[in-house]
């Protein structure tokens, strides 16, 4: 008489029964499901070059493309959102919308908000202040007098902070634009005598205007302002430090560089 072992029959039949039981989907298989992180991304309108709606989806402005190649990959999903700054940053200090991706100088930004942001360790760009006249006017506009006694055309949610510390003006009296291409047709219509921009906002709206307006430079009244992108703390030491990481390799391998150059090179 035959004797069977059947200590070791058991683990292959017990295998076979757990294999069939996977199949038929009695028994779920365990999957290792990666978590993606939000980042929500203003779309803010009247701020070209930096950056563009394309129909409620992100363009390809200057900040734009910066945070596409920072974002890029499969641990974020990018998400274009169309509402007013105010209510912004609202949301941002009461937590009630998920973390979101900024730029500016953190002067920009109320106390509160900036307690909430963490500003990027490089600079992306220094902004240059200039002022817009007409071809054909006489003004020099790099006179604290002259931009004291003309009438200023401004643009909405444009900051005026350093022109205000540099002049002592705390409120400018002048004529509000709601962006840089309005502002312009202010000035032809007589509304001011100036513009105050900032130099590559200017040159990008005037690059085939040029036989029309004049700009000058300001940077002898007002220092440049640095511009730096400013992200949310609730994303976290790690992801904090990647994008810095990152920012700093797209700087030295010239990429940086070679984006700011289609917006100042015309």
């Amino acid at each position: 008489m035959v004797q069977v072992n059947t200590q070791k029959m058991q683990m292959p039949m017990l295998m076979t029964w757990v294999m069939l039981l996977v199949s038929c989907g009695s028994i779920p298989m365990p999957t290792a499901v990666a978590s993606v992180q939000k980042v929500v991304y203003p779309l803010t309108p009247g701020v070209e070059p930096y950056k563009f709606d394309d129909n409620g989806t992100i363009g390809m402005g200057l900040i734009d493309q910066i945070v596409r190649l920072l974002f890029e990959g499969p641990a974020y999903e990018l998400v274009p959102q169309r509402i007013p700054i105010s209510r912004l940053y609202l949301l941002v200090q009461s937590g009630g919308i998920p973390p979101v991706i900024l730029y500016g100088h953190p002067e920009w930004f109320n106390p509160e908000l900036r307690k909430k942001l963490s500003f990027s360790a490089l600079t992306l760009l220094e902004q240059k202040h200039v002022a817009i006249t007409l071809k054909s006017s006489k003004l020099e506009m790099n006179r604290k007098a002259e931009l004291r006694n003309r009438k200023a055309i401004l643009i909405r949610d444009f900051r005026y902070t350093f022109f205000s510390e540099v002049l002592g003006v705390s409120d400018w009296d002048g004529f509000r634009a709601k962006n840089l291409k309005m502002a312009l047709r202010a000035l032809q219509l007589g509304r001011g005598d100036y513009i105050l921009s900032d130099e590559l906002r200017a040159y990008w709206e005037l690059k085939d205007k040029n036989g029309l307006f004049k700009i000058q430079d300001l940077s002898e009244l007002a220092a440049p302002t640095k511009i730096y992108l400013a992200l949310d703390k609730r994303f976290g030491k790690g992801v904090i430090t990647e994008i810095n990481q990152k920012l700093t390799q797209l700087s030295i391998s010239g990429e940086l560089s070679r984006i700011l150059k289609q917006f100042r090179d015309y």
